[in-house]
């Protein structure tokens, strides 16, 4: 795929200069924020993104280049501020080809399926970056996603969008290492992998509108990017499994209020047990309503999943997810206030929220400041960090070019 993609960037600089076309935009963002707790640092973060597109007729090249830095692991020494000091990272750069009825794109990129806004039921494409936990991707989704090298075509029918997307190498989901806020307690670091599964990613997307309803239909084939740990030959190494699943999704007006679900099954599923690891199948539906009326925006979404045939080690194997957010606009959209409220259970339950005042003093800038809290038991999703709650204040800086 790389010597196609420079050969077509090639093509793509071979053009004439005076046809091409420029544009651009980003941003510059310093976020300091304070622990309430006392049980993790505080410090800045600092943010800088570019994204850019250069077009020549049916061709245009895309590219979204990101830098992050994170004061307080500051001489943390080692694999710590390794992973989480800084970031310089190229997320996006790849060609794409439209015509009449089709398009074709190659490069680093990402694709969201599904209606879900923070439950990815059928969002299997991208893989999470968790080192800082959900707190990127709940405020750009974009941004939490990690992106990688696909080949996409789509092609347009009277009634009958189809996408086909190939992803010939895997990621696996980045997580937090030991030291940092976000660490998981007793996750295995530094293991061997196991690659006897790996091959190509393969999905399908199928598009269409009928009688008011936005209907989409999925099947994808590739690895989890949650490795399981499982011994081979006398130690314990890092397998990514395989897992294969059909779903859709829905959205329709009803009146003031947007109704969207997504609905998926997964044949077999890579589960951590007990006893070690299993491939179990599992269903799960997601439902959610939206409003806009006045300055006001209400979001509302559920999920419920169920494990068939679960091992009995399971302590549960029907699990609820919940999200709640409340925008209230003044000002023109100067002003705005908003909350926002995550619910897990399984075994048992776990709550995340986060309440927010922002203020646009000028076109292109915005400040902020909010709370993030988490509560539950010691082993579950949100309550793991009931000791990260924060404080936060930040300043953006949006640009054109």
């Amino acid at each position: 795929m790389r010597a196609v993609f420079i050969g077509l960037l090639g093509s793509l600089a071979s053009l004439p200069a005076v046809a091409v076309t420029f544009s651009g935009r980003g941003h510059v963002e310093d976020g300091y924020h304070h622990s309430t707790t006392g049980a993790s640092s505080s410090g800045h973060r600092i943010e800088a993104l570019l994204e850019s597109r250069v077009s020549e007729g049916n061709w245009t090249l895309d590219s979204v280049l990101l830098g992050r830095y994170r004061s307080q692991y500051d001489d943390a020494g080692g694999k710590l501020e390794d992973r989480m000091k800084s970031d310089q990272d190229l997320r996006e750069l790849y060609l794409t080809w439209a015509g009449d009825a089709w398009q074709w794109r190659i490069g680093q990129q990402q694709i969201a399926w599904g209606r879900g806004d923070y439950f990815r039921l059928v969002d299997v494409l991208n893989p999470l970056d968790l080192r800082e936990f959900l707190l990127p991707y709940i405020d750009d989704y974009s941004l939490g996603r990690q992106t990688r090298p696909m080949a996409v075509v789509e092609v347009y029918g009277d009634s009958l969008e189809h996408q086909f997307v190939v992803a010939p190498k895997t990621r696996t989901t980045r997580h937090a290492p030991a030291g940092a806020d976000f660490a998981i307690a007793g996750r295995p670091e530094g293991l061997p992998e196991d690659d006897a599964h790996e091959r190509p990613d393969i999905g399908w997307r199928g598009k269409t509108f009928v009688d008011g309803t936005d209907l989409d239909f999925y099947l994808f084939d590739g690895l989890s990017p949650d490795p399981l740990y499982v011994e081979k030959e006398g130690r314990l190494v890092e397998q990514q499994r395989r897992r294969s699943l059909v779903g859709a999704s829905f959205a329709r007006p009803a009146g003031d209020w947007v109704v969207r679900g997504d609905l998926v099954h997964l044949f077999h599923e890579p589960l951590q047990t007990p006893e070690g690891a299993d491939n179990v199948p599992r269903t799960a539906a997601l439902l959610g309503l939206d409003l806009t009326r006045n300055e006001w925006t209400v979001n509302l979404q559920a999920t419920v999943s169920h494990r068939h045939g679960a091992p009995d080690s399971l302590q549960r194997d029907t699990g609820w997810e919940a999200s709640a957010a409340v925008l209230k606009d003044w000002s023109k959209q100067r002003l705005n206030a908003g909350i926002l409220w995550l619910y897990h259970r399984e075994v048992q339950s776990s709550h995340m929220v986060k309440a927010n005042l922002g203020y646009r003093p000028w076109n292109q800038w915005y400040l902020e400041a909010g709370y993030i809290g988490f509560s539950g038991g010691q082993a579950t999703q949100y309550g793991q960090f009931d000791d990260r709650d924060r404080v936060y204040l930040q300043v953006r800086r949006d640009f054109s070019l």
